[in-house]
């Protein structure tokens, strides 16, 4: 019984604790972020699905950097899954949508 209690104590601040670095990827993007961006989180890792227009370079290592200083802030570690428009994928399902 404690241990139930322990277990949902831990995942609450888990939760807790990876949404406030989502919540920091959102905002230092706010410009750079592109029309669809998506997160999932799995044992140890966030991972991002971003859209980013066809060939557009620039706005991937933006966004990797961007990446690399939240890594260096939280201490945890970030995926990120690119994909480009002409790519016409949608988030998967088990992301949850940013924008």
């Amino acid at each position: 019984m404690i241990y139930k209690f322990f277990w949902a104590i831990a995942k609450f601040f888990n939760k807790l604790y990876l949404n406030r670095v989502v919540k920091d990827f959102v905002k230092g993007g706010r410009k750079l972020l592109p029309q669809k961006t998506g997160y999932t989180f799995n044992s140890d890792n966030i991972i991002f699905w971003v859209e980013t227009d066809d060939d557009d370079f620039e706005t991937e290592k933006k966004i990797i950097l961007l990446m690399a200083k939240i890594q260096a802030k939280w201490g945890i570690n970030i995926k990120p899954i690119f994909v480009e428009k002409c790519d016409r994928l949608d988030i998967p399902k088990h992301f949850t949508k940013i924008i």
